[in-house]
């Protein structure tokens, strides 16, 4: 039996550029598809924990407010500082609580994109040895 050098060079070759092919198609799927919506959902979740921090901090102010006001007007409601304080809290705190329902909600989705990114990175990777290997 005779040992076929080039035989195996193409076959390495043509192995080779078949791993390098699934290595492209495993990095396009990731970069195109779960990579970004996971990272866009991320960020949509961090800048919805701001959003919520800074209305539970509007709502603070506003409720030291209410309450400056509604003692110096003698705990009576009638004044427009007293009513526009408390209409800025309640206003602050149902934001805050559409928020955080919001935030709820948005966690759910965003573990279900962490799973599908994990997957697809997993392919990318396991892609990589591959043409690793073939190299």
């Amino acid at each position: 039996m005779k040992f076929d050098v080039q035989h195996h060079a193409r076959s390495a070759q043509a192995a080779l550029h078949e791993a390098l092919a699934e290595l492209a198609r495993a990095r396009t799927a990731y970069d195109n598809d779960a990579g970004p919506r996971f990272a866009q959902a991320k960020a949509a979740q961090e800048l919805l924990g701001r959003k919520i921090k800074a209305a539970e901090e509007e709502a603070d102010a506003a409720s030291d407010a209410f309450h400056a006001a509604f003692a110096s007007g003698g705990y009576e409601s009638s004044d427009a500082a007293t009513r526009s304080a408390l209409n800025r809290k309640n206003d602050a705190q149902a934001m805050a609580e559409v928020m955080r329902v919001a935030q709820a909600k948005g966690a759910k989705e965003l573990q279900a994109l962490a799973a599908e990114a994990s997957r697809q990175a997993h392919t990318y990777a396991a892609a990589y040895e591959r043409a690793y290997t073939a190299h």
